[in-house]
């Protein structure tokens, strides 16, 4: 492999390397399981790179890897273990890229409704859920009670997702 492609499957692998371990995670439900899987799946991935077509998504190409990987992970470990039938892990699998699509809308969802907050509530989730800080040290930093942060915070919270389940019931009926 060129040094070109192997930094092209680096950046792509490491773009998608979460979103193919919550699929292979998925199917497994056992961190070790999967972190096995993904390991034999990147090695997959690696030695079959020249045969990805780079005009097409990486992807749902690995998937296909890392879905082999655990149909011969689950033959392996069938003596110790009860597993899913394989049709049940087909479905699954086949049903995973709209969860995922699902995800990723919320997502989308979310980040557009935390761009429509005032600067003050922003700085409110910030303080809150980016830092160490309790309500106590925020609420005494900002000069402000408990109870009033608390109840911002709720009201923050309940507009955020009633946009987002708005956002998301919009997209739908597109």
């Amino acid at each position: 492999m060129s040094d070109s492609a192997h930094d092209t499957f680096t950046q792509l692998y490491v773009a998608h390397e979460q979103a193919i371990y919550g699929f292979v995670f998925s199917l497994l439900h056992s961190r070790a399981d999967a972190d096995d899987v993904i390991q034999e799946t990147m090695t997959q991935l690696w030695q079959h790179f020249d045969d990805f077509d780079r005009s097409r998504p990486f992807l749902p190409w690995a998937n296909r890897f890392a879905y082999r990987r655990v149909l011969m992970h689950r033959r392996r470990e069938s003596v110790r273990r009860t597993y899913l039938s394989d049709d049940v892990l087909e479905l699954l699998a086949q049903d995973y890229p709209q969860a995922t699509d699902w995800e990723e809308s919320r997502r989308r969802a979310l980040r557009t409704c935390l761009s429509g907050l005032t600067a003050e509530q922003s700085e409110l989730l910030k303080c809150r859920y980016e830092t160490e800080e309790s309500l106590i040290d925020i609420a005494d930093r900002l000069g402000r009670s408990v109870n009033s942060l608390y109840k911002s915070l709720q009201r923050i919270r309940q507009n955020l997702v009633s946009c987002v389940e708005m956002r998301l019931g919009s997209e739908a009926s597109r």
